[in-house]
């Protein structure tokens, strides 16, 4: 008989719960005590999460997911007619990643995006989320530009959109910063576009700073 696969919810919650015993415990909790707060037994733990580290992949596809649905959302109403507000991309981008890491998860996500960025085993499942996120934001990407999803300022507009992402969570744990303050921080860097600044101009900066 075959086996009925966890729904998204189910394992969902189940990596909500291995979260916050991490949280509170440390990465370096062993095994047995996620089998119980995931409320499965250990074969149906690894068939879902070969590593210990893939217990956090659902929460993160959970944030991606809110993060992308926002954005769509705020594509949508932007290109509503008669909208009152014309914001630039990177705007909505900031936004929605500041609505998907707050409220009432708050506690968690500061705590989780510590583990994601201080510990090695569970940084690498974040960091492997990259391209997924880049990939899934390619469609909303290419709505809000109206151009095809195939275009090289689709795949770049997806990639800026990750990278805020990654970076705000970078700067969450680092600064101690709340989601929407870390976004609006990444995106006011990303709007100075270090990258087409001269060799000149990148002394200058430089010998001011010091």
């Amino acid at each position: 008989m075959a086996r009925t696969p966890l729904s998204a919810q189910q394992l969902f919650d189940s990596s909500r719960r291995c979260a916050e015993v991490l949280i509170s415990e440390g990465p370096d909790v062993n095994t047995k005590a996620l089998v119980e707060a995931s409320g499965m037994s250990e074969r149906t733990f690894f068939r879902n999460f070969p590593t210990k580290a893939d217990c956090l992949r659902p929460l993160l596809v959970h944030g991606l997911v809110k993060f992308i649905e926002g954005l769509s959302r705020r594509v949508r109403e932007a290109a509503r007619p008669g909208s009152q507000s014309t914001p630039a991309l990177i705007d909505l981008v900031a936004q929605s990643f500041a609505e998907a890491y707050h409220g009432e998860s708050a506690v968690v996500d500061q705590g989780l995006a510590d583990l994601l960025v201080g510990a090695a085993a569970y940084r690498r499942v974040w960091l492997d989320m990259q391209q997924e996120t880049t990939e899934a934001l390619t469609p909303t990407m290419a709505r809000a530009l109206g151009l095809d999803e195939e275009h090289i300022d689709v795949r770049l507009a997806a990639e800026a959109a990750t990278d805020l992402a990654k970076e705000s969570i970078r700067l969450m744990v680092s600064d101690g910063l709340t989601p929407a303050a870390a976004a609006a921080a990444v995106a006011a860097a990303q709007r100075r576009a270090p990258v087409l600044r001269t060799p000149a101009q990148l002394r200058l900066q430089g010998s001011l700073a010091g």
